[in-house]
């Protein structure tokens, strides 16, 4: 028996690492150079890079499908909008109701 969904959902980070060799004064600096460069990067720089889990949000999200496009179970993936109705149906009395902009930081973008 599959576990139920619980629509407690996270953003994980996943990277495909490369290395380039950068020439600068300080750690800074090549930092700034190297992300001047990153759309130059190929698939030779990443040689056999495999793609590893980076980073997770601290907080989930509620399934939507303005945001997202696919959910990633233990058992399968999920389209997102298949998702929610089978969440719907599994608990009728408790609707997956989607993304909650009011739980959203503001930022001062002119100041």
């Amino acid at each position: 028996m599959k576990k139920p969904l619980t629509n407690n959902i996270f953003c994980v980070t996943l990277a495909k690492y490369a290395h380039i060799y950068v020439e600068a004064e300080t750690p800074q600096e090549a930092m700034k150079i190297a992300e001047h460069w990153t759309d130059e990067v190929d698939d030779e720089e990443f040689e056999d890079s495999e793609v590893g889990v980076d980073s997770c949000e601290a907080y989930s999200h509620d399934a939507d499908s303005t945001y997202m496009n696919t959910i990633y179970t233990q058992n399968e993936a999920i389209d997102v909008s298949d998702y929610i109705i089978r969440f719907d149906e599994q608990d009728p009395d408790n609707p997956c109701v989607g993304w909650d902009m009011t739980d959203q930081l503001e930022l001062d973008l002119e100041g």
